[in-house]
């Protein structure tokens, strides 16, 4: 909880700071609205990735015998949630590539989506600004997956076996919000 809290703050104080600037600039005749909006559009993304995140921890922590398996045409569906990615990335250049022909899978898309949302904001966390981040469809003989591909600081080889520790992070005193 107190993690989470620390979390929240930082987008909460963005939405603050944004509104009083606001205020401010609509009594001086020269408000903003546009790039307000968009910032604090950006902070309302990350906390509901984050409660979203929170709230699925349990969830995503069952077996995938409780997973709610139906089958999903992936190409569409990478196509679809690519929508919901891109106010991640707004400062990155983005990338797709799905496949070039149909591929229905059997998933729960409710625990892809919040894996990829994850994947993909920390891409975006840990990579310079103007860098890509792309998602690739990959195909082997019986596998689908996903790819992320960014070109952020990776992670240092003594800490790849804790990264799936609930709530690990590599740097937990950095400037770098997260909830691991």
């Amino acid at each position: 909880g107190a993690l989470i809290s620390h979390e929240f703050r930082n987008p909460l104080g963005i939405i603050d700071s944004q509104i009083s600037l606001l205020r401010k600039e609509k009594a001086l005749g020269h408000a903003q609205i546009d790039k307000r909006i968009d910032i604090m559009s950006g902070a309302v993304q990350r906390l509901r990735t984050l409660f979203d995140t929170w709230l699925n921890g349990d969830r995503i922590k069952k077996s995938l015998e409780t997973a709610d398996l139906k089958p999903l045409e992936i190409n569409h569906w990478l196509q679809s949630t690519e929508q919901a990615l891109r106010p991640l990335a707004r400062n990155h250049r983005w990338g797709l590539q799905v496949l070039p022909h149909p591929v229905t899978v059997m998933c729960d898309a409710d625990l892809l989506e919040i894996a990829v949302i994850n994947l993909v904001d920390n891409a975006c966390k840990y990579s310079p600004a103007g860098s890509q981040v792309a998602l690739h469809l990959r195909e082997r003989p019986g596998q689908i997956g996903i790819a992320v591909i960014d070109h952020g600081a990776g992670i240092a080889h003594e800490h790849r076996g804790r990264v799936f520790n609930a709530y690990f992070r590599v740097h937990p005193e950095g400037a770098v919000a997260g909830l691991g």
